[in-house]
């Protein structure tokens, strides 16, 4: 109904259109096990026709313009979805600019600009006040991962990309810069947290990040050190994560995030020895997230195993300022990675599947996790597409 309301030249018209572009742009595409083909699939090519007859339509509403932006996006065309809005310039309407300035400022972080990042992160809060302890957060950790490139200069490691060195004139002196920053806004964070709420509860992200700055200041006082020192494995790229970047990103912006990650074992983090099982889980699993993003799948499923499935009981990231996410989405992935692979030369399809059915069932019966919310469509997704596929998922238990 949405689709025949769309062919009309009216208000119904364009507001049927709009749901339509961001349910498949935005909520869509970043589902990972969706039919591929056929009922249920991403029609891309419909959705691309929509969008140029709106553009057509109504040549002066940023409303599309952001549709195109995230459009380029979804297509792993980041910096082109990142140039159509900069050069845009400023909407009239200010709901519209807020739009507008996050999905800039994701993309900027997905594709790891770090300082435009956290600018435009914080020219978020003087547009809308709905999360401004999110908005401090992001600005935060894209200043910690400033902090460590320029007093470390990249990162080698097991997995890692060519080291990133970022010159400077005065070196001591931009890492003393950022590392104020970077304190400055995570501290902010406890004191906006909780004052906006959705069906009279706490917004699902700030009860994230204001765990995750509690974990971060407590390390700091058990460690002597300051906080911006206390800070686990790159932040940003569990954002990256958690907001589905890593569908976006080319291998060229993958390889950046691997380098990212590896400073963590890379040699530069001078705790990682004594380092605890959830912040090892949380590199494992970004780690071969990217290195399925990039068709490496094999690799990918032995370093879920290896280092979280494999090696660690649920109740080792219970309790305290742990991060329990890592157990139930490595059994995620693990899931996603046999969906990737049901079409590879020598794979048993049917099997494949299967397996992937067994991984879904284990994650959809967890107990409750860090924004498990935010995965809770892509289970059911996922759990309805094999079903039409013929797998038989009453074997799968948890």
């Amino acid at each position: 109904m949405l689709w025949q309301a769309a062919r009309f030249d009216n208000l119904n018209g364009a507001m049927a259109g709009l749901v339509l572009l961001a349910y498949y742009n935005g909520l869509f595409s970043t589902i990972d096990i969706a039919p591929v083909s056929g009922p249920g699939s991403f029609p891309r090519a419909r959705c691309d026709a929509l969008l140029s007859q709106m553009r057509a339509r109504y040549p002066r509403s940023r409303l599309w313009l952001l549709e195109e932006s995230r459009v380029l996006s979804a297509k792993r065309q980041p910096d082109r979805a990142i140039e159509l809005i900069v050069g845009a310039g400023a909407s009239p309407l200010k709901q519209v600019e807020a739009l507008q300035w996050f999905e800039l400022s994701l993309n900027r972080m997905f594709t790891h600009q770090y300082q435009a990042a956290a600018d435009s992160f914080q020219h978020c809060m003087t547009l809308n006040d709905w999360s401004r302890s999110l908005y401090l957060y992001l600005a935060g950790v894209a200043h910690v991962e400033l902090y460590r490139l320029h007093k470390y200069g990249g990162a080698h490691g097991p997995g890692g990309g060519a080291a990133t060195t970022i010159p400077s004139p005065d070196a001591a002196a931009e890492v003393a810069k950022h590392a104020a920053e970077a304190e400055r806004l995570l501290t902010q964070v406890p004191e906006h947290a909780g004052k906006k709420r959705f069906m009279a509860k706490q917004l699902p992200f700030e009860t994230f990040v204001l765990r995750k700055v509690s974990k971060w200041q407590a390390r700091a006082q058990q460690r002597g050190v300051a906080l911006v020192d206390a800070v686990g494995v790159s932040p940003v790229e569990e954002m990256i994560y958690f907001w589905a970047g890593y569908r976006r990103l080319r291998p060229s912006h993958l390889a950046d995030s691997l380098t990212a990650l590896a400073w963590s074992d890379g040699g530069l983090d001078p705790h990682w020895r004594g380092e605890d099982v959830d912040e090892r889980s949380i590199l494992a699993l970004l780690r071969a997230t990217v290195l399925r993003t990039l068709g490496r799948t094999g690799e990918a499923k032995a370093l879920l195993h290896r280092e979280i499935v494999d090696a660690h009981a649920w109740e080792e990231y219970k309790g305290g300022l742990r991060d329990n996410w890592p157990a139930p989405l490595a059994r995620y992935e693990l899931a996603v990675n046999h969906w990737q692979e049901q079409d590879k030369p020598g794979v048993d399809r049917m099997e494949a599947l299967r397996q992937c059915g067994v991984w879904i069932e284990k994650v959809a019966a967890w107990d409750s996790y860090d924004l498990d919310a935010r995965f809770g469509i892509k289970i059911t997704t996922a759990r309805a597409t094999l079903k039409a596929l013929g797998v038989d998922m009453s074997g799968a238990v948890a």
